[in-house]
């Protein structure tokens, strides 16, 4: 009897530990996914500012106006807040009465020019991925700095605001600095 019982436990005790052993819950794996349009070439650097965008649709082209709207969107975003810098530093360094309408009417200014160098901002790069019926476009727009800087010094010098002759070389100055503070802020 004692063998039985000794046999029995032997057995429930291998059973056991065969049973015991249980799958691992399975672990996660990512995988690095490369996005489109993501390499140094497409993003700003010293001589334009740069955005990329992506769009989905069933429709090919209606992806295509969603990326480029919503490229377009990012870069006004960029190029708004940058020019606005320039354009209150520009106000403060030359304006000795009421810096508030000055620079008021020296951003609506940038912002006009801003709009209209926007609707011009030109498709450097697009790439178009399928999955199933869904479209998925990715787009990079570019916008150039110098020519930013010229039509607003140019729309400057056309208008006089406050009675204050406007001054490209100090105008320059504040704009290459503030091109320079954004460059070391990426």
């Amino acid at each position: 009897m004692k063998k039985i019982l000794f046999l029995a436990a032997v057995v429930l005790t291998v059973a056991a530990c065969g049973a015991s052993k249980k799958a691992a819950p399975t672990q996660y794996e990512f995988q690095e996914v490369n996005v489109p349009l993501s390499e140094p070439q497409y993003k700003s650097d010293a001589s334009n500012w740069r955005a990329v965008q992506n769009g989905k649709s069933t429709d090919l082209s209606i992806a295509k106006k969603i990326a480029i709207q919503n490229a377009r969107t990012e870069l006004a975003s960029t190029v708004a807040g940058t020019v606005r810098a320039v354009m209150e530093n520009y106000a403060r360094n030359t304006i000795n009465g009421d810096a508030n309408e000055a620079m008021s009417q020296y951003q609506e200014l940038a912002r006009t020019v801003v709009d209209q160098k926007l609707a011009g901002s030109g498709v450097v790069a697009e790439k178009v991925l399928k999955d199933g019926n869904q479209y998925m476009y990715f787009v990079c727009v570019e916008m150039s700095k110098d020519a930013m800087k010229e039509e607003i010094a140019n729309q400057l010098a056309k208008k006089k605001i406050l009675d204050v002759d406007f001054n490209r070389a100090q105008f320059e100055k504040v704009y290459n600095e503030e091109m320079a503070k954004f460059e070391a802020s990426r």
